[in-house]
């Protein structure tokens, strides 16, 4: 990995330097390389933080207010709700989702900022590789397409690579402005990311991408220009070999089809997730608790499963288990994510913000169907892109060189502040 630092600095900056490294290449490919990135950042911090003396600064961080707001309104529908037994597994889930951000704004140094992103992108673009070679082998080997997953869940892997999708739309808005080495990392992480994104066949993911990029339109010219001559190849590359596959267009299909089993599932949960809150509006059936109280608004079986504890929408997934004031708090946190994304955008253009500004759209979209907030995969991903942008926004000018120079060993072109 490059030296990321102009001289070589104390073991707990390494430490610390080396676990976000580790973390940027593990975001679409590892939760245990995630993890033990996290761990070794976060023990590299504290070494840090002990030798300088310096305590965080909470307070100033934009999203501190509304994380904090999150934690308390869970807290209280946690003890206020039902199934105390099941509560405390979900109050470290909540207190891990608001950790993750607070932490990880202490984590990233502003000198990293560009080879994280860089490292990001390259994982993401072998993710999509993998996955796309997965799913198009079994193709031609068989016949069947199965839907491209890499090391998780399909939707999950979809929403990974939508993220690495619109972040290199994002840096190729800049293109003029790039290093080499960086734009032909975002350039292969776009091409490779929405390849796995459209084989994962998640029709969720593909909804939300279409706000996510009309966002990213409406704000860059440039997107406007450049979206058409990067979707040829995609569209030679994946979407004609595999228009003739049954299967893919059945998928596609039945996206609004309520004949569709799965639509029909949605909606029926949907249902018994608005019978719920309304039967306990305030704060809720506790945390965690819907897969209890599931068999009294359904008798028998939903497609051959009992007992279902996600309503695959975490709004309604909230209100049921959260009431009113659980809902409010959730709706305040994603309001003030997008919110705060638009305005570091508009204060300070850059990849980064426009980056957070079409994730975050999109992270609001993918709760609509599933239940992406409570999967800590994509939660991190989000906190990960967020942090990204808050951290180029406070910096003065941050590079978008991918590499040092050869000659001088400084970065080159700093961002431009104009949305052309």
């Amino acid at each position: 990995m490059w030296n990321l630092w102009s001289k070589k600095p104390p073991w707990p900056e390494t430490l610390q330097g080396a676990g976000l490294g580790l973390l940027a290449l593990s975001l679409p490919l590892s939760v245990a390389g995630i993890n033990l990135g996290w761990a070794l950042a976060t023990v590299g911090w504290l070494g840090v933080w002990a030798r300088k003396g310096s305590a965080p600064q909470w307070k100033a961080m934009p999203l501190f207010g509304a994380v904090l707001a999150y934690l308390l309104a869970a807290l209280v529908s946690s003890i206020l709700g039902g199934n105390l037994w099941e509560n405390p597994r979900w109050i470290r889930s909540d207190l891990h989702r608001v950790w993750l951000y607070l932490a990880l704004s202490q984590l990233i140094n502003p000198r990293w900022t560009l080879r994280l992103t860089f490292l990001y992108l390259i994982a993401s673009a072998l993710a999509g590789l993998g996955a796309s070679s997965q799913a198009l082998s079994r193709y031609l080997s068989e016949g069947w397409l199965i839907r491209a997953h890499t090391f998780v869940h399909s939707l999950t892997f979809a929403e990974q690579m939508l993220f690495a999708f619109l972040g290199s739309l994002s840096f190729l808005a800049f293109r003029r402005k790039l290093g080499r080495g960086l734009f032909w990392a975002a350039l292969l992480c776009g091409l490779l990311s929405f390849g796995g994104l459209f084989l994962s066949q998640s029709r969720g993911p593909w909804l939300a991408c279409l706000p996510a990029l009309g966002i990213l339109a409406w704000q860059k010219k440039s997107i406007r220009r450049i979206l058409p001559i990067f979707m040829f190849p995609l569209i030679v590359t994946f979407l004609l070999p595999i228009s003739f596959s049954q299967q893919l267009r059945e998928r596609a299909q039945s996206i609004f089809s309520l004949q569709f089993s799965s639509n029909h599932i949605r909606l029926r949960l949907w249902q018994i997730g608005w019978a719920a809150f309304e039967d306990h509006p305030w704060w809720g059936v506790g945390a965690g608790n819907f897969r209890y109280v599931f068999p009294d608004y359904h008798e028998g079986p939903l497609f051959r499963k009992a007992i279902w504890s996600e309503v695959h929408n975490q709004y309604l997934q909230h209100a049921a288990e959260r009431g009113m004031g659980g809902l409010a708090v959730l709706l305040y946190l994603f309001g003030s994510l997008w919110v705060l994304s638009y305005r570091m955008w508009c204060s300070s253009p850059s990849p980064w913000t426009l980056w957070a500004l079409a994730g975050a759209t999109a992270f609001c979209f993918f709760n609509l169907t599933e239940s992406a907030f409570q999967d800590s995969e994509i939660w991190a991903q989000m906190v990960w892109v967020f942090v990204l942008a808050q951290t180029a926004a406070s910096s003065a000018e941050p590079a978008l060189s991918a590499a040092p120079s050869q000659r001088s060993g400084t970065f080159e072109a700093p961002v431009g502040r104009d949305k052309r």
